[in-house]
């Protein structure tokens, strides 16, 4: 697709409109990836008004969008203006083995190596330069819907029933996935674990219907308190919490995490059990990992988790109601 027909693109869909939204008025996202900027404006223009699009100009750009998590699609444009169609292929493999992803291919010089070599590595669908722009539209249009039914039986079978938060199972995936995204970008992973104080106190003198409002008015503040779209708040399970924020410091996270305890004893939830307080507080262990500190005693996923928990220990052996970081 030459820059003429880029922008016929979008003039023929200004034309030939499509309905504005899907049907709950949500909106997705879409990634662009194309060194060749008129072609990345063509399908951008034409897509503007269904999905939010981004854009990068290749693989290793796209993975350090900060909104690169919440990306539905992949539209790859080749080739790209330095590459010829093999070097194509092998970007198109590591966007597929690096982002977890599902991506499509646009081909300026279509043909059949490179569409075999694109359905190999799990491309969802391939076009021609001459597909028509209402096919490129629909089939796009459908597999962005097939995309959003099973996003939302995901998440469905994602939260914890009780508190709304993403549960246990979901959390040690999107953990996983993080691990993989910082260390491949080497930029920071924070994690935050948090527990509520004498929580079994609480349940013994108040029963569990008020354990259990309580539970939920906890969970609500942390997750409105670690409100940024990449952070992943989590029941780690019982009474215990966790926030997962990529792209944050020690600092970054320390601060939120401050944030947290303030937000939950500024709640006044009664609890006389709970030893120098008269209210529910939480306990908060902080960790971080970097992946560019060659120093560094945090070498996989589990080591992350384990100096969090240390430090919720340290935290809890310090009186309870404080933030202690590794």
């Amino acid at each position: 697709m030459n820059n003429q027909s880029a922008i016929a693109m979008a003039e023929r869909m200004e034309q030939n409109p499509g309905d504005q939204q899907l049907s709950d008025g949500s909106i997705q996202t879409m990634l662009v990836i194309s060194d060749l900027d008129q072609e990345a404006l063509g399908i951008k223009s034409l897509f503007r008004d269904d999905y939010k699009v981004l854009t990068a100009k290749n693989e290793a750009e796209a993975l350090h969008i900060k909104e690169f998590r919440a990306v539905d699609l992949i539209f790859v444009i080749t080739p790209f203006s330095d590459l010829n169609h093999q070097h194509a292929v092998q970007v198109i493999a590591g966007i597929a083995k690096r982002s977890d992803k599902p991506f499509v291919v646009m081909s300026n010089i279509p043909n059949e190596v490179e569409e075999v070599q694109v359905r190999k590595y799990g491309g969802l669908d391939y076009f021609g330069c001459d597909t028509p722009v209402q096919i490129i539209y629909t089939r796009i249009r459908n597999q962005m819907a097939l995309l959003k039914e099973k996003k939302a039986l995901m998440i469905k079978s994602s939260v914890d029933a009780m508190t709304g938060l993403t549960n246990r199972s979901h959390f040690n995936l999107t953990f996983e996935n993080e691990w993989r995204r910082a260390s491949r970008g080497l930029h920071p992973l924070s994690l935050i674990l948090i527990d509520i104080d004498e929580f079994k106190l609480f349940n013994d003198t108040f029963g569990h219907v008020a354990g259990d409002h309580c539970l939920i008015k906890v969970a609500r503040t942390i997750r409105e308190t670690a409100s940024r779209e990449s952070d992943t708040v989590a029941r780690f399970g019982g009474e215990e919490f966790a926030v997962i924020m990529p792209f944050v410091d020690a600092e970054g996270a320390k601060l939120v995490a401050g944030q947290i305890l303030n937000a939950i004893r500024a709640l006044a939830i009664p609890h006389s059990k709970n030893a120098k307080h008269d209210s529910v507080t939480v306990s908060l262990g902080v960790s971080t990992f970097h992946p560019s500190d060659g120093c560094s005693t945090i070498s996989e996923p589990i080591d992350l988790i384990k100096t969090a928990d240390s430090s919720l220990y340290k935290a809890k052996s310090n009186g309870r109601n404080t933030v202690v970081v590794n």
